[in-house]
């Protein structure tokens, strides 16, 4: 691979990265460390110069405030500091509930012994989706 298709496959990349609404929406301020990284690397790597890196900067600065004032403007989908209730499927049978972002299973509501999961809510082109994380359980035993 000669210069040429080096240089142009790296500002392909950044241009992805520039390009990826999901990221750019979920996590605005790592979507412009990532660009700014990737900017900074080629001018190290010798592929763009400085006043390149500042044109490609402020692009993702620019695409970084169109997110906030975009994540601003849109009604809220959740909140961590909320409940909800959550269901799977289209028949809505009960999966557990959501409380300040900690996951509990529908079959350790009634129990005194809750096996707790933090739970964060990601949202895409595909859907709404649940990650958990483990949790030790609660109250905790004993000795």
């Amino acid at each position: 691979m000669n210069f040429d298709q080096a240089k142009a496959l790296r500002l392909q990349q950044w241009r992805s990265t520039l390009d990826d609404h999901d990221f750019r929406m979920q996590r605005p301020e790592a979507h412009r460390q990532t660009l700014h990284a990737m900017s900074a690397t080629l001018v190290s790597e010798g592929l763009i110069d400085v006043l390149q890196q500042f044109d490609m900067n402020e692009l993702a600065n620019s695409a970084y405030w169109h997110a906030v004032e975009e994540l601003h403007s849109a009604l809220p989908r959740y909140c961590g500091a909320s409940s909800y209730e959550v269901v799977g499927g289209a028949n809505a049978t009960p999966f557990g509930r959501i409380s300040r972002s900690i996951f509990y299973a529908e079959s350790s509501l009634a129990s005194a012994v809750r096996f707790a999961y933090d739970g964060k809510v990601y949202q895409d082109a595909a859907g709404t989706h649940l990650c958990l994380t483990h949790r030790a359980r609660w109250p905790p035993s004993p000795g």
